[in-house]
């Protein structure tokens, strides 16, 4: 059973790695459209980029749908923006910046649960962590030795 959720982890893992490298292209992609696009305001003695140059940006768009029986994934690549530099819309790498570090923290936190079937059993190094700072996995400590007892002899 603890296999079976390592393995499931393991896959969960490869997915977010794997978003998280497409992200990663989709970041540089859109930091050089942003400094082609800055570039065109420069003046001397900062070299400009000719307005008349053409700048493209391409989106990265997947799907995933089951197909006789495997999970089958499509990717499509739209063009965003082609065209002259003069024309180009500004495209901030902030957004793309922050679904990357979201995607970074997914990622690691995945990395994390592949060995938590086993980290958290019993014997593993969470668990025994876990039974040193609380009382779990100790036997139970009834306050037996504060209960009044009564008997017949201590009546009056």
């Amino acid at each position: 059973m603890l296999d079976y959720y390592t393995d499931r982890f393991e896959r969960e893992y490869g997915e977010a790695k794997e978003e998280f490298v497409r992200l990663s292209h989709l970041f540089k992609e859109v930091c050089w459209y942003n400094f082609e696009t800055a570039c065109r305001t420069w003046r001397q003695p900062w070299r400009f980029t000719d307005p008349d140059s053409t700048v493209s940006v391409d989106c990265m768009q997947f799907t995933r749908k089951w197909e006789r029986g495997c999970l089958m994934e499509y990717g499509r690549f739209p063009v965003w923006y082609e065209g002259p530099v003069r024309d180009a819309p500004p495209l901030p790498p902030e957004i793309v910046l922050h679904e990357l570090r979201d995607a970074r923290e997914y990622m690691l936190a995945c990395q994390k649960q592949i060995s938590a079937p086993y980290d958290w059993a019993p014997g593993g190094k969470c668990y025994e962590e876990l039974c040193r700072v609380t009382s779990v996995g100790r036997p139970c400590q009834c306050v037996e030795s504060n209960k009044r007892k009564f008997s017949s002899s201590e009546a009056v």
